[in-house]
């Protein structure tokens, strides 16, 4: 088992000796538009998460478990985006490869990848508890009320500490403007002895894509279930709703992601497919910011209570249509406002 952050570790597995620095600078491919593509992106949804995060966080929120793990993804979403967007966005500009930034390269590359792995068990937490909510609210509150929830979030915590110390991260490089195992890749002629499959990862991605789309299956047939032994039109509240919704948003984009991963880990990708699989990153880590705003009235309006000064707010408010949704199902409606 090799310790990732050993420089002795680093050395072996990503060392530049092969070239000069010149030699590596040929390899630089600079892409200017896409590099402030995946800022520009990134940065839109930092600017939805803000509020969001500052309210998950206040103290009306974070009594519930559902919001006490939403918080928690939302930082773990807000601080990953600042180096898989931004970062890597710059470093497409400049057209980096890893050999002429090793260290920031390498750095975070482990960052962003222990961050995803960090994300993987957190969705799949929060999907789990909305199906046991949805199948059993006595035992929702058995195992998630109060604190309980905190101690879930240790589980989390250990996946992901493991994954940091010892796996290989993925690096980014302007070769495929996204990041890749090997350092080296789509550069001809460089040697090495190394194998840079994470077996760890693709286990961690195939498994996130497995568990999601059962949890998935699960709570659609529930809902199914209830609508088809419910009399009346609302089977749900509409915090019920609302929080089904974002959570469905969420794992959605956390299935995708995960199973465009395993794609790659098996097949060569081309730059194309590569650009795409790095831009549904950014985005499975940013989709929950525009959910939370458009879907959850309740936290909608106290970040215009406490965040937005009031010569805005009847502007916004009055701009804003929120309509009545009715989604049927078998001649029911859930109502969301």
């Amino acid at each position: 088992m090799l310790f990732y952050w050993d420089s002795a570790t680093f050395e072996s597995h990503y060392n530049c000796s092969q070239r000069s620095y010149e030699e590596w600078e040929k390899e630089a491919n600079p892409n200017v538009p896409l590099g402030l593509f995946y800022i520009v992106l990134s940065v839109t949804f930092q600017i939805l998460y803000v509020p969001s995060i500052m309210t998950l966080g206040s103290k009306a929120f974070i009594k519930q478990s559902a919001y006490k793990i939403m918080f928690v993804l939302g930082i773990v979403d807000f601080t990953v985006l600042c180096f898989l967007g931004c970062l890597d966005g710059y470093l497409t500009i400049i057209g980096s490869i890893h050999c002429l930034n090793p260290r920031l390269t390498y750095i975070s590359g482990i960052i962003s990848s222990a961050l995803w792995v960090a994300s993987c068990p957190i969705t799949s937490l929060l999907a789990f508890s909305r199906a046991i909510d949805l199948l059993n609210s006595k035992l929702y509150r058995m195992l998630f009320h109060g604190n309980k929830t905190w101690y879930w979030m240790l589980i989390p915590l250990l996946y992901t500490l493991y994954f940091t110390l010892f796996t290989n991260p993925v690096l980014f490089s302007s070769k495929i403007y996204a990041q890749a195992n090997n350092p080296y890749v789509a550069i001809k002629g460089v040697w090495t002895n190394w194998s840079y499959v994470n077996t760890f990862l693709m286990i961690n991605d195939v498994g996130i894509g497995l568990f999601l789309g059962i949890i998935y299956i699960i709570c659609s047939y529930i809902i199914y279930r209830k609508f088809k032994k419910s009399s009346s039109k609302t089977v749900f509240t509409n915090a019920q709703a609302s929080l089904i919704y974002q959570t469905s948003i969420i794992t959605v984009a956390a299935l995708i992601t995960s199973l465009l991963f395993v794609y790659f880990n098996l097949f060569d990708a081309s730059v194309i497919a590569s650009i795409v699989g790095e831009v549904f990153w950014i985005v499975h880590h940013g989709a929950a910011a525009p959910a939370y705003l458009f879907l959850n009235k309740t936290l909608r309006k106290h970040i215009l209570a406490h965040y937005v000064p009031n010569r805005f707010q009847k502007a916004i408010v009055s701009s804003t249509v929120v309509g009545t949704i009715q989604i049927k199902v078998k001649q029911r409606a859930v109502i969301i406002r």
